[in-house]
Parts: C-alpha cells; structure tokens; sequence
C-alpha cells in the first residue's frame, strides 16, 4: 500500500505557486515573492507521517543544535552559490562553484515552493492512512528515490546547457590527479549526479572507508549539495533523519535544531518562496516530524530598513504563533549584530545606514531578552558575500552587544561555528571564549559545526586534527567552563558536500570526547547544553513552545 500522491497536482501546485516568478534568465529582475499559504493557525493534521523512529541508544542522548532544512526556493541562491559558498574556495572548485550559480538558480523555479510543499503534505497527512508505519516510510522512500531520478537529469541537462560541465570536468580531474588517478574519466554523467545523492549502507565505524567516500571528492560533493538543494524540504528531512537517526549504523541523534536564513538585499536574486511561507511550512515540518526537527527563523535587519519592520514581524509571528524555538542571524552577509556605526568596515558594495542597522538590532534583540529567545548567528571567518565581509562574524560585535548589556538581562546568544577549525584567524575560538570570561553572566553559548577537521582525526599524526583540539585547549585556557557553553552542531545540508557526512557526530565524539581526548563532556556538548540554551529543562515559554509540536516531553529534555 502505498501514500495516494498525484503527480499531476503536485505539478498544478508548482506551477501555481511559481508562476508570478517564473525564470527569465535575469533573476536580478525577479521580484520578491509574495506569501500564498493562506492559513491563520498552525496546521495540525491527524497523521504525522514524518516522524521519524530514532534507533535506540540506551541512556545516551544526543541532538544537533545547528542544521538546516531549506531548498533552492527559499534562499537568493544566485548570490548564496556565487558569493557565500565561492569567494574562499580554491581554484579549479571556486569555478566550478560558481557555475553552479545560474544552474541553481535556473533549476530554483523547479523546486517545489513552500507553498506547493505544504498543500501537498497537508493533503497527505489529512487523509485516510490504511498501512502500517513501515509501508508508510517505504512509500516516502520510493517518492525521494523517483524525484533524485527527476533531479539528476535536470541537474545533467542544465549543467550542460550552462557550460557547468565543463567546470565539473575540470575540478574532477584536478582531484583524480592528486589520487593519481588519471584514467578515471572525469567527464559529468546523470549516473554521477545520482551515485552522489545515495546514503551510505549504514554508518561505518569511525576511521573506516565507505564506498562512495572511496571515490567521492570536492566536486562530486558540489553536486550533492546541489542535488539535496533542489529535493523538497521535507525530503532533505528525511534524508538527514535516516543517516543519523533511523537506519542502521546511525549515531543516534534524537532532534535536530533547523534553521531558515534570510539573505534578502544583501545578496543577488530574490527566492521564489516567501518568508511567511517558509515560516509556515517550517512549522508544519516540525509537527509532522513529531517534534523531531524544532525550527529556528531568519532575522534580516536590511529587511526592517527597507520594508518596515517585516523581518522583526515575522519573528514575532514564528515565535508567537508557529512555534519556532530561536532566531537565526548571518552578520557575514554585511554586518556585525551591533556596533556597526562605532566600527565601519569598507566593503565591495554599500551598506544602510550604520546607526540604523544598530538600532534594528537593539530592537531585536531587546525583544528576544524580554520573551526568552535565543538567538544563533554565524560565527566564523567565512561565508560573507565577499573577503571583507567575512569578519563580521567575529568578535568587534558581540563585544559590543555585550557591553550594551552589561548589568542588565543579556540576550542568549550561540556563536555557531565558534569561530571554526581551520578558517580566518586561528584565535577566533580563545577570542570568543575570553568574551564567555570577561561576561560570566551573559548566556553565551556556541557550537562546533561543521568543525571539519574532526573528520581527520582518525588519522595518526594528522595535523589538521591537532590544530582543531589546540584551539579547543585554548578556548579552555581562556575560560576553564567552556564545557558548559558548547554545543554539537552540523550544519547539515552546507555539511553535505563532505564525502562522508553521515559520519561526522562520530568524528566530532572521537576528536574531542572520551578516553584520551577529553577535551570535553560528552553529554553536555550533545545533549545538555543545547537544552538549557533553548531553554528546554525548564517551564517556561521555550518549552511550551516546543511541546506544540511534541506528542510528549522526550526524554532527551533530562529530568
């Protein structure tokens, strides 16, 4: 038995929902969209057909506080693949990223909408559901399986089309070569395209080589992010939820903290689905999921300059409404969370008017302290629209915030990435935990996500792992209770472009957890300093906003 689904809806929904956006080849002239999801409540249909059965791991806990969840339709992808992903990338893959630019913007307009998506799931999630839970999951599987066929063509024939093969060509043969491997033929296939998008069988054990990590590279990594880029949201939900959670071999990862960004005005293109919409679907998701993903939204203060408040209005509408559990900042798009008129930093391209993206900030984040939110923003020396823009994600503005509210309620705040492993200035993460030492008080937190270098720390003498445990040493150096404020994160789907991904909760426990490499607790860095940030050990507004979309206090939440 399988879940009734109409092809031929789903391609009326898409179309209508895409239609006053539709490509023109010059997305600068695109318009943004505007909200089509016409519910006033939070949608709570009968059956939660994504809830994912998590494999069981005894009193072991563990959830992932920095994920995300979005597709090519909600971000202003142009700009994000060009810019954010491209400008610190190394040659031939940086060309090869940014051909990938108008490829994923030409296909955008193919992936489902927020809008198409959440009819479609409250249509399947309303209606009779006559088949166990196992005929339900493979029916969802068959369906991800048939839209990764549709994908790896689009993707092949656009990429062609667009002269991105040539780029792939070239990335891929640069790679092969330093494998010495130079009869392997490096030329982009739709077969290549769809070996990259497969899982793993099962999780191999930490150190061990999966089949695809045997031949996958950086560029095979650009197609898998592209590819999950263009699955519908709750597809790239699933996926994740099966390489960490349900299938064999997983690790084990209870939750999962999803967050929507918002790089309106700063970056080129507008997406085809609307903040309000994503909001909605998001919360949808959420309670499909029975709790499983808990949704964080985009905060844009360009967006409150230019168009009125309507970022903050949001936050308050996700937060009020559609229980959303934080904010989501990216200060490397153009600004730091405050300060920015005390601290002027020339960039490529002008900036609003510096007081008043002071101002927009002290609102927000005012408002967050007096409704108990926590807020997660961008922390690490990379993904800024340009060179410049990257240190906005350092430590000038958070000193400055924190100074704002020195004795006073400080905001919660988690610098995700903790100024990252391997980029930018090595004393980021000591940088950020001297600023936990000089406000003791302020709840700091932040997260180790996509800290890749974990990745290498199965090998004797790697380097790269042993710069990733010196800068934990000095976080410790600088503030001996560093263990209490950091969190696990992945930064899944960005973490997708890693060939073996689904290994990395593994990697980032063996770098810096257990025998001989403590460096940190292990269930407070995976379970119980995310709960307390989000505020989930505790009655309070955090909790009751999560519990909209729980069944039941999960047992991840502690005692």
């Amino acid at each position: 038995m399988s879940i009734p689904y109409s092809p031929t809806r789903r391609r009326l929904l898409g179309a209508f929902a895409a239609a006053p956006l539709a490509f023109t080849g010059c997305c600068a002239l695109r318009r943004f969209p505007a909200p089509l999801i016409t519910d006033t409540g939070r949608a709570t249909p009968p059956n939660r057909i994504l809830r994912p059965e998590v494999r069981d791991h005894g009193a072991r806990h563990a959830v992932d506080a920095h994920a995300h969840f979005f597709n090519a339709s909600d971000v202003n992808v142009a700009g994000y693949v060009e810019h954010c992903i491209a400008h610190s990338r190394d040659e031939p893959l940086r060309t090869l990223i940014r051909a990938m630019a108008p490829v994923l913007d030409a296909l955008a307009g193919n992936a489902k909408t927020a809008a198409a998506e959440y009819a479609e799931l409250i249509q399947q999630a309303s209606g009779v559901q006559p088949y166990s839970a196992g005929d339900a999951s493979a029916a969802l599987d068959r369906r991800i399986e048939a839209r990764r066929d549709d994908i790896a063509r689009e993707l092949y024939d656009t990429m062609r089309r667009k002269g991105a093969d040539t780029a792939y060509a070239r990335a891929k043969d640069s790679a092969l070569r330093k494998r010495g491997a130079r009869d392997v033929s490096p030329q982009l296939t739709p077969e290549r395209i769809r070996q990259s998008m497969a899982l793993t069988t099962g999780v191999q054990p930490f150190g061990a080589t999966s089949p695809r990590a045997a031949t996958s590279d950086e560029a095979d990594g650009v197609l898998r992010f592209a590819s999950y880029m263009l699955q519908d949201r709750w597809m790239n939900l699933r996926t994740y939820a099966r390489a960490y959670s349900t299938d064999a071999g997983s690790y084990g990862i209870d939750a999962a903290f999803g967050a929507l960004v918002d790089f309106d005005y700063w970056l080129d293109c507008a997406p085809y689905s609307s903040r309000s919409d994503q909001m909605k679907l998001h919360s949808l998701l959420s309670y499909l999921s029975g709790g499983y993903m808990l949704p964080l939204i985009g905060y844009n203060p360009w967006t409150d300059i230019k168009r009125d408040g309507e970022s903050l209005a949001l936050v308050k509408e996700a937060i009020g409404s559609y229980g959303f559990v934080g904010v989501k900042l990216y200060p490397p798009t153009g600004f730091f969370p405050y300060g920015n008129a005390d601290h002027p930093v020339e960039t490529p391209l002008p900036r609003p008017d510096l007081r008043e993206l002071d101002r927009r900030l002290a609102t927000l984040f005012d408002w967050c302290v007096a409704n108990e939110v926590p807020v997660m923003a961008h922390s690490n020396h990379s993904m800024g629209r340009d060179d410049a823009s990257d240190a906005f994600g350092g430590t000038v503005g958070w000193t400055a915030l924190e100074a704002r509210y020195e004795g006073k309620p400080a905001p919660s705040v988690s610098l995700s990435h903790f100024g990252g492993d391997a980029n930018g200035d090595g004393d980021w993460p000591a940088r950020f935990a001297g600023l936990m030492a000089r406000y003791p008080q302020a709840p700091i937190y932040g997260d180790l996500a996509y800290w890749s270098n974990a990745r290498t720390c199965g090998i004797a003498g790697s380097d790269a792992c042993a710069e990733l445990r010196a800068r934990i040493e000095a976080a410790k150096a600088a503030y001996p209770a560093i263990g209490e404020r950091l969190m696990y994160g992945s930064d899944w789907l960005m973490l997708a472009q890693e060939r073996d991904w689904e290994q990395f909760p593994a990697q980032i426990a063996s770098a810096v957890t257990g025998t001989g490499h403590d460096l940190l607790p292990f269930d407070a860095l995976f379970r119980a300093n995310a709960v307390h940030f989000f505020g989930l050990d505790r009655e309070g507004p955090q909790r009751s906003r999560a519990m909209r979309a729980l069944a039941q206090v999960p047992a991840w939440f502690g005692g």
